[in-house]
């Protein structure tokens, strides 16, 4: 929730107090009533936050954190602080405070660069060493705490946002046509290129490092490495049959209460199995939560006929615990409807497709006087598992098992078997080489989809983000798992995209004064998710069955009653997001300046942009999200474009 900036080198000296808290205030939706700021020798730390974040169980107060001489500037919030405060102690280097960055502090002179993996929290976080003259950045593995970094005169600036290091100089820089077309293709990548050229993020999940020269001359030095490999947890595989629904049940429920404050909290939550699944491990997991802390529902009100009303559900969970909803009406609020202060606000161009939700829904859990909202985020990346351990039955020669799981028993769809037993089978190699054979390219990875018709997909840089997702591809998950069910199980769970849209929705929530926190996303929920076979989290004609399994006998059997019905996954706000676009598209692409930047970055054909927009609006959405990812993008662009002559 905070802002953090940090400035090494020869550079930060040249910079005062007041310049340097210029730097933090631009760090926007991220706090401006409390601000401490420390010099010392090779380094500048700051840290930003308002009066609401200072207990220690949301970021602690608004200082720089200490151990001996190590500073801290952390943009954190640590659960399990108990547990973490006494292996301190137990180590030798007990912490001043029960504060994050004073956890952090304590934490990094006990442990290192391994503190990250340490810490159970969401967190981005600066330590810096006056006397090794070295400094350590990290980031939690799920990444809703961004941070951004860029070289300087021989020196090195890291702030949570790029704002700060856009306006460090008179001259913005310039736009990176590569992250740009990233943000246009869904593809956040693995690099760190931001879509300023020369500012870059250090990705989640990993730590950075530097080093000041001792005679300065030689400015800043520093190295890039991976803190955490996503994986499954070793314990957990004794927890079969019977005892894993209850073993997940009580890793969630320590997840979820860890991440309530003393001063309450809310819930943001539907009918379906993610949300409601908090809320029964909040209230009867293994840990009595105290009926003194104020606990709030909050959920979308829509219309009977949206294929996202879940209000059924919603409403037999909130009356078997006694609580009543505070519902969202979405009636009025309009898909494309964004501020322009709001757009120049991001750290990402494409933003978040439902951002208008996200802004009334934070609205409303601040007015309720909620801080700390929860959600279901992440359940359906760890639980909502594709039957792709078919394609591993169909290599291994297990058929008759193969053809008892599929999807319609014994008269299966050849569609069914083509996409998850055939095309899984077949190995990378193949599909690239039948990429060269006829000089188109496939999309043959998890993460690879077709490229919007109106983008110039000829272009080098499209092959450039291609090879670049597939190098990483392959050796983050390829090179580490060897059944088609655990690679893509891995990717779900760890892919930067997902990342991406945690600190999107964290960002969108924190301006409206709320923060937001996953308990899905928790590396305890991750690695035990990962640990369970396939038969565990596969029933044909059920979604997350270990899920459901673990919520028995906590939420009414009503709620976790299969539901396909025929409809496919419950809860998604497919029919509101294309009744919005279509009435409001036209008027949005006109209030847009032009030419557009994007077309004067050689990214877009506008005619074929116009001529896909109108087949929307003739009912064929074959492109319909990343039509909005184009105006968002666009609208970025002008926001921080320079005047026109």
């Amino acid at each position: 929730m905070s802002g953090i900036i940090a400035f090494l080198g020869p550079a930060a000296q040249r910079l005062d107090h007041d310049g340097f808290a210029r730097l933090l205030r631009a760090i926007p939706g991220r706090g401006s009533e409390k601000l401490d700021v420390i010099r010392s020798d090779g380094a500048m730390l700051g840290v930003i936050r308002d009066d609401w974040e200072e207990p220690d169980d949301i970021a602690g107060p608004a200082r720089i954190g200490t151990c001996e001489s190590a500073l801290v500037c952390s943009d954190a919030a640590l659960y399990d602080r108990k547990a973490l405060s006494g292996h301190l102690s137990v180590s030798g280097w007990p912490p001043r405070s029960k504060s994050p960055s004073d956890l952090i502090a304590a934490s990094y002179r006990a442990w290192g660069g391994n503190c990250p993996n340490h810490l159970f929290g969401d967190f981005a976080f600066v330590a810096w060493d006056p006397e090794k003259r070295t400094l350590l950045a990290a980031r939690d593995p799920f990444g809703s705490r961004s941070l951004f970094f860029r070289q300087v005169d021989g020196g090195l600036l890291l702030a949570s946002t790029p704002h700060p290091l856009v306006s460090l100089f008179e001259r913005p820089p310039s736009f990176n046509p590569v992250a740009t077309l990233r943000s246009l293709l869904f593809h956040g990548g693995v690099g760190q290129a931001s879509a300023w050229e020369g500012i870059e993020e250090l990705p989640p999940g990993h730590h950075l490092d530097a080093w000041v020269h001792e005679d300065n001359a030689e400015g800043v030095s520093f190295r890039i490495s991976e803190s955490w490999k996503p994986g499954s947890d070793p314990a957990a595989q004794v927890s079969w049959g019977r005892e894993a629904p209850e073993a997940l049940a009580a890793i969630l429920s320590k997840s979820v209460r860890g991440r309530v404050p003393e001063s309450g909290a809310g819930l943001a939550i539907s009918g379906g199995y993610d949300s409601t699944a908090l809320l029964g491990a909040l209230y009867r997991g293994t840990e009595t939560f105290p009926e003194d802390i104020p606990f709030h529902l909050l959920s979308y009100r829509l219309p009977p006929e949206e294929h996202a009303n879940e209000d059924r559900y919603l409403s037999i969970a909130a009356e078997s615990f006694g609580l009543p909803i505070n519902w969202v009406d979405t009636d009025g609020i309009r898909l494309l409807n964004r501020d322009p202060s709001q757009v120049a606000e991001r750290a990402y161009p494409e933003g978040h497709l439902h951002e208008s939700l996200n802004r009334a829904l934070g609205r409303t859990a601040r007015d309720l006087g909620v801080r700390v909202l929860l959600s279901g985020n992440g359940g359906d990346n760890l639980f909502f598992v594709p039957p792709y351990f078919l394609a591993d039955l169909f290599r291994s020669g297990r058929w008759l098992q193969l053809f008892r799981l599929l999807p319609e028993g014994r008269r299966p769809k050849l569609g069914h078997i083509k996409r998850w037993v055939i095309k899984p089978s077949i190995p990378y190699p193949m599909f690239d080489l039948l990429e060269l054979v006829l000089r188109r390219p496939i999309d043959s990875r998890p993460f690879e989809w077709p490229v919007p018709p109106w983008l110039n997909g000829e272009v080098l840089e499209v092959s450039k983000i291609r090879e670049g997702n597939r190098t990483a591809y392959a050796k983050r998950v390829l090179a580490r798992h060897r059944s088609v069910d655990s690679r893509f199980r891995v990717w779900a769970a760890s892919d930067s995209r997902f990342s991406r849209v945690c600190a999107t929705l964290f960002a969108v929530l924190r301006s409206e004064g709320v923060e937001l926190r996953s308990p899905f996303y928790d590396r305890r929920v991750l690695s035990f998710a990962l640990s369970r076979p396939f038969e565990e989290m596969h029933r044909p004609g059920e979604l997350k069955p270990l899920l459901r399994d673990s919520m028995r006998g906590r939420l009414p059997e009503e709620i976790l009653a299969p539901r396909l019905g025929g409809r496919g996954k419950t809860g998604t706000f497919e029919h509101y997001f294309h009744r919005r676009l279509e009435s409001e598209i036209q008027e949005k692409i006109s209030r847009l300046r032009t030419p557009w930047e994007s077309v004067r970055m050689g990214l877009v054909s506008p005619d074929r942009f116009r001529r896909s927009v109108d087949r929307a609006l003739e009912g064929r959405l074959e492109w319909d999200a990343f039509i909005v990812a184009m105006v968002a993008v666009e609208e970025w662009l002008q926001a921080h474009a320079p005047p026109r002559s």
